[in-house]
């Protein structure tokens, strides 16, 4: 079984990602092969991470999903493997008043299949850890 830590990345006084962060635990609790634990950044000390917007942020139609790709090269190049699919949330349709997380019915199968694609990838570097 392997153990996979979900990141509450936002530090900021009006973050969001604790609402959704908090609910990936809950679905892999119902895997036999994963178990999730929650990582909130917040509760460590990483002053400069607390910018107004994260220095990812660019203009796009959709910024959270932009804000993603920074964080993904950048762990390429301390060969930390990631997965390609990834949970995108509307306000519109996932959230009630923009505050309380109400994911639409697919979504939990978004998480299933990122969750699928860490358990698959897992294992491959097992053989390149040192004890």
């Amino acid at each position: 079984m392997i153990e996979v830590g979900v990141i509450a990345g936002g530090i900021r006084p009006r973050r969001e990602s604790d609402v959704v962060t908090r609910r990936a635990p809950d679905i892999a609790a119902h895997r036999d092969n994963a178990t999730a634990g929650l990582v909130d950044l917040r509760e460590h000390d990483l002053p400069h991470l607390g910018s107004p917007l994260p220095p990812s942020m660019a203009p796009s139609t959709q910024p959270k999903v932009r804000a993603t790709e920074h964080p993904r090269l950048v762990l390429a190049r301390v060969a930390v493997a990631d997965v390609r699919s990834q949970v995108v949330l509307s306000p519109h349709t996932d959230f009630v008043s923009f505050r309380d997380v109400r994911p639409a019915g697919q979504q939990e199968q978004t998480v299933s299949a990122v969750l699928d694609q860490v358990v698959a990838g897992g294992g491959a570097p097992h053989g390149l850890r040192r004890p």
